[in-house]
């Protein structure tokens, strides 16, 4: 082979390992870039279940003053809902990669903190026989805590979706 023969190969043979260097980067960066999104979309996933368990969790503590409901049934459906609330909080804060979420995690579990004990205040009223102090607390006091947690958890969505979209 002539030494211009060989120049050619060498060329050729560079050119494909350029090629393919910038593939192998390019697929990384599309892999990189569907982990983040897949990330995105399972925080706005458990976000968005928190929202629906807290609007469960506010019809539930509703049915309480409804007159010929089984409390019973909506004190326990009530309990296991902020439960479930609690638990999803707790895990999207543990897991948050967005340090300006974190404080909105917490200030949304501080609200289900007041939130729970609106819920105690509601039920032992209900066991009183003291259904207005009751009314009073489910839709007077629990609104504005059941409105600043779903605050929180917006804006803790928006922490989140702009830290996983740098």
């Amino acid at each position: 082979m002539s030494k211009r023969g060989l120049g050619l190969v060498l060329v050729l043979t560079f050119a494909v390992a350029v090629a393919a260097a910038a593939l192998y980067q390019d697929f990384r960066l599309d892999q990189l870039a569907s982990r983040q999104q897949q990330s995105t979309d399972t925080v706005t996933r458990s976000l968005q279940t928190a929202q629906v368990a807290l609007a469960d969790l506010r019809a539930a503590h509703t049915a309480y003053v409804v007159d010929g409901q089984n409390q019973m049934f909506w004190f326990k459906r009530a309990g296991d809902l902020a439960a479930q609330i609690e638990t999803a909080l707790s895990n999207l804060q543990t897991a948050s990669a967005s340090q300006e979420a974190r404080p909105h995690y917490d200030a949304a579990l501080s609200a289900l903190g007041v939130l729970n004990g609106l819920d105690q205040k509601a039920r032992d009223s209900i066991e009183n026989d003291n259904l207005a102090v009751a009314r009073d607390a489910i839709f007077t006091d629990a609104s504005k805590e059941t409105e600043r947690i779903n605050t929180e958890l917006t804006a803790a969505l928006w922490a989140e979706t702009g830290a996983r979209e740098i």
